[in-house]
């Protein structure tokens, strides 16, 4: 299977320039899957946060975010429990919001 940092690295860089001070890992997943249409490997977020030299991470309960900085001595690396926790939680609002949209769909017909 081929990875794509890039597509990583080109989401957390289009999120601060547009101004925010952080992303969770679910937003990355979530944006990962809208551009690629697929859910991102560990890997990959891990390749693309080892070229990135502004991002720190923290929680806020189990969520994990990259806040943005404007220089980190610190490398970042996200852990499997992290990711998996993230990527179960992707899921779940992937499905909750799929549902509305069938929902609001059947309301029109």
């Amino acid at each position: 299977m081929k990875k794509y940092p890039e597509i990583v690295k080109s989401i957390l860089e289009d999120a601060r320039e547009s101004g925010q001070e952080r992303i969770s890992l679910v937003d990355v997943i979530w944006q990962y899957d809208e551009r690629n249409k697929l859910a991102p490997l560990l890997e990959e977020i891990n390749d693309a946060l080892k070229t990135i030299g502004w991002i720190t991470t923290s929680r806020q309960g189990k969520e994990l975010f990259f806040d943005f900085v404007s220089r980190s001595n610190s490398a970042v690396e996200i852990t499997e429990a992290d990711f998996r926790w993230a990527d179960k939680e992707y899921r779940r609002r992937f499905w909750k919001t799929y549902k509305k949209m069938k929902q609001k769909k059947k309301q029109k017909v």
